[in-house]
Parts: structure tokens; sequence; C-alpha cells
């Protein structure tokens, strides 16, 4: 009931999202599905309704759990989180946070009061779960990527990340790389998911094996690099009618 930490604003270049903000408030927010495409895919694709309505961002964010939907996606996204305590707040990155499953680095007299991203008029970004059923069901693998163009369509920059194939959502660095720098091809986006499989360390269990999960990952990282750039061009194109 502190209302200080729910709602999502603006100012300038930044996005500040409470950790008391639901889940179904992200989904419905035309300023997430604009400016942050890939926490807005996570946001739809959490748990039911009557979850989203009641789980909060921060919560999902704080279970620290390796399959959270919109963990993996705000990682992709840049995510600072804000620590705060009787004594003052601290900022880390989201990639600093989780330290395993359930395990973070938030000291006993902390909470979580907000998460803060960088934000760019020609940036993109895409969330892709799979899971065994199409609601309230935790992902199989899931994969997320924001990336950044310029006017002829260089990528500019670009953050992919995975969910299910590590103890934590894993930032996969040497995948975004191979895309930075050049137009997306079917050879970069081809290698960019080759290396992202090569990155994950997925294990088995009842949802899925360590060989199905490996290969799934090539595909989803595929799949989220593909819908990031079919966005921009749409935003792009939106733009030059307006």
């Amino acid at each position: 009931r502190v209302e200080g930490m729910r709602g999502i604003s603006r100012k300038g270049s930044k996005i500040r999202i409470g950790a008391m903000t639901t889940i179904t408030d992200l989904e419905r927010s035309e300023l997430i599905r604009d400016m942050l495409p890939a926490l807005w895919d996570g946001a739809c694709s959490l748990g039911s309704p009557l979850v989203r309505n009641r789980g909060t961002f921060g919560g999902n964010i704080c279970n620290a759990r390796p399959a959270a939907d919109t963990a993996i996606p705000a990682l992709a996204h840049g995510a600072k989180l804000v620590l705060a305590n009787s004594r003052g707040a601290r900022i880390v990155d989201h990639d600093d946070f989780v330290t395993g499953p359930g395990r973070t680095i938030i000291k006993p007299d902390e909470i979580l009061t907000a998460i803060v991203f960088e934000v760019y008029e020609n940036s993109s970004g895409a969330y892709y779960k799979l899971a065994n059923r199409k609601a309230l069901e935790i992902s199989v693998v899931g994969a997320a990527a924001s990336m950044t163009f310029s006017e002829s369509g260089i990528v500019t920059s670009a953050r992919i990340t995975l969910g299910a194939v590590a103890p934590k959502p894993l930032l996969v660095t040497d995948a975004a790389m191979a895309l930075i720098g050049e137009k997306l091809t079917a050879e970069s986006i081809e290698e960019a998911a080759r290396i992202a499989e090569e990155i994950a360390k997925p294990i088995t269990d009842h949802r899925g094996s360590k060989d199905y999960r490996s290969a799934m990952v090539e595909v989803l990282v595929r799949r989220v690099i593909i819908k990031s750039q079919e966005r921009f061009k749409a935003k792009a194109a939106r733009e030059v009618v307006a």
C-alpha cells in the first residue's frame, strides 16, 4: 500500500517502474509496449490474469528464479535496481543482483523500491517463452533481445538474455556482439543464435531435457532477433506516416 512504490513514469530518457507495480500494469502500459517491448512481452506471458493482477514486477525479480518472465527481458533492457534501507539507497545492475536460484545480493534491511531503464527512440526488443502450456506454466526456455538501430538499419547496440538454462537469468554478451556494427543478415542472426546455444548451460528436469533446451535456445534467439527487427521497421514506418 505504499503508493510511492507503484507506478510507471518517464523523465527524459529514463523510465522508472515502482517495485509494487503489478504485472497487469505493465501489460496495459502503452509506454512499456512501445519503449520496453521485450518486458511487455514478458508481462503478457506471465501466469494468468489473476496472477498478473496480484503479482508485482519487484516480486518477480526478487524471487530470483531463472525462468522469471519479467526478469529475463528486464535484464535484456539493461535494468538498474534501486535497493533502499533507512540509511539511503544504492543502484545495482540487474545482472549483479541474482546470485543463484532464489538468492540475491539484497541485504536483510533492504527492499527493492524501483526498477529503472534507459530508453532510446530507435530501440526495439522481444521476448519469447517456450512452455508446455500456453498459460500458468514455467518456461522450458526463455529468450529476450533488446536492440538499437541507426536510421539505415545498422545495429548499434544489442543485449540478448536467456531464461531457464542457467542458475540465474543469463546475459549472453558474446552472442549480442555478433550483431553489432552491421545490418542484420541471415548469417549474423544464425551466428548469434549459435553462440547463445554454446553459452547456455541447461539441465534436464521434468519440463525438458538438456539437449532439447539447448536446441531451443538457438531457435528462440533467432526468433527474438527477427521480431525485434520487425518491430523496429514497423515503428520507423509509423513515424514516417506521422
